[in-house]
C-alpha cells in the first residue's frame, strides 16, 4: 500500500469521507467553481490536517495561505491573494468558526465577483475560482445555510505519534496522488456535484 493511502486510513478512517476528499482534490484541479461550490473543512482531534493541507497545496498549484479573519472581514488585500490561485488554505479558522455570515462566505466559495486590491488606490473586480481549505475548524459549524457550501472531513484516526518523515514520503508519491485526484474529478463531473 502507498504511504498516502495508509496516511488517509490512519488519519481519517472513513471510506466515504476519503472518497469525498478525493473528489474535492479533483475539484481543486478544475479551473472553475460553478456547479460545485464547496469549500473543505478539516476538523476533529486527529493528527494529519496540516499535512493534508500541504499535500493539497503541492497538487493544486499555485496555492496561497490566507487569514480567514481578514478574508471574511472584507480586507481587499487578502481577497486579492485568491485571484489566480488554485487553492487557498485558511490557517486561522478556529478563531472565527461560528462568526462568518453567509453573506460573506457564499461569494468567496461560489465564484462570485470579489473586490481585491494590491495597493489602496489600485482596486479591481475578479471572479473567484480559488478553492478554500479550512485547516482545523469548520466555518459552518453552527449555521445550516453555510453547511450547504462546506464539505467537512473529520480526522478521528488514532495516530500514536507524528512522523517527521511523513510529508517527504508523500512528496515522492506526487504522481500517484495527482492521478488519485483526477479520478475523483472524473467521478465528481459524472455525478454533477458532491454527494448530498
Amino acid at each position: 500500500m502507498s504511504r498516502f493511502y495508509a496516511f488517509l486510513e490512519e488519519s481519517i478512517d472513513n471510506p466515504e469521507a476519503i472518497a469525498d476528499l478525493q473528489e474535492f482534490m479533483g475539484y481543486c484541479l478544475m479551473p472553475e467553481t460553478a456547479g460545485y461550490r464547496k469549500a473543505l473543512a478539516l476538523t476533529g482531534p486527529g493528527l494529519g490536517k496540516s499535512t493534508l493541507c500541504r499535500v493539497i497545496e503541492s497538487v493544486a498549484t499555485p496555492a496561497v495561505r490566507v487569514s480567514g479573519a481578514l478574508l471574511f472581514g472584507g480586507c481587499p488585500f487578502t481577497t486579492k491573494l485568491l485571484d489566480g490561485a488554485s487553492v487557498a488554505v485558511v490557517h486561522d479558522a478556529e478563531r472565527y468558526a461560528t462568526m462568518v455570515p453567509e453573506a460573506c462566505f457564499k461569494p468567496v466559495v461560489c465564484g462570485d465577483a470579489l473586490m481585491g486590491a494590491v495597493k489602496h488606490a489600485n482596486t479591481s473586480v475578479f471572479y473567484n475560482t480559488c478553492k478554500l481549505v479550512f485547516d482545523g475548524a469548520s466555518p459552518a459549524a453552527t449555521d445550516d445555510a453555510l453547511n450547504r457550501f462546506c464539505l467537512t472531513i473529520h480526522f478521528n484516526g488514532d495516530i500514536s505519534r507524528l512522523d517527521p518523515h511523513l510529508f517527504p514520503a508523500l512528496e515522492k508519491e506526487d504522481a500517484l496522488i495527482r492521478q488519485w485526484a483526477l479520478e475523483g474529478r472524473e467521478r465528481l463531473m459524472q455525478r454533477g456535484g458532491f454527494r448530498g
